[in-house]
């Protein structure tokens, strides 16, 4: 029985990895991992500051009701003919504008919310609970080692030899 054996050297590398990063300028608040650890996908992994942006919900809130209840107050007011489709149409105009006010001040909490895309294991951490961060600074990477990817650089005499899922040691 004759085998090649070929030694050579490669690459292992993770298949996704991504670097974990803000879309906002913030301090952290909390972090919620630890190094090294596998994580789930949509786990929370660092908090940003959000004090502002939850002060500002809860008086778009405030607005956001006295909206509707003006608009459900408009309706019954057109229902009985005593007030103007214009009116009517003023009050959902103001219902619909808050409404979406509330959606951009909860995209913009999310933000401070960073989770992770897919399952996997976090890296090191370069940042610290009270540090700065500015979009693109990379907080952690994240890879998922479910599976890897191996890379060889074989010499072209050998590459005849090699087969679709031929198993190697």
């Amino acid at each position: 029985k004759l085998s090649d054996q070929l030694n050579l050297t490669g690459t292992l590398k993770a298949n996704e990895n991504v670097d974990i990063t803000s879309v906002v300028s913030e301090k952290i608040k909390y972090i919620k991992f630890k190094e090294g650890s596998f994580v789930k996908k949509n786990q929370i992994l660092v908090e940003l500051e959000n004090n502002e942006e939850k002060a500002l919900l809860k008086q778009v809130e405030a607005e956001l009701d006295e909206a509707k209840l003006n608009f459900i107050r408009a309706m019954k007011l057109v229902e009985e003919g005593n007030a103007s489709q214009a009116m009517l149409d003023k009050r959902l105009k103001e219902k619909r504008k808050y409404e979406g006010q509330y959606e951009e001040v909860i995209a913009k909490i999310n933000d401070r919310i960073i989770k992770t895309p897919f399952d996997g294991m976090i890296s090191t951490k370069n940042f610290s609970v009270g540090s700065f961060v500015k979009p693109g600074d990379v907080i952690t990477s994240l890879y998922d080692i479910q599976k890897i990817k191996v890379d060889l650089y074989i010499p072209e005499i050998y590459s005849q030899k090699i087969k679709n899922n031929q198993t190697f040691k």
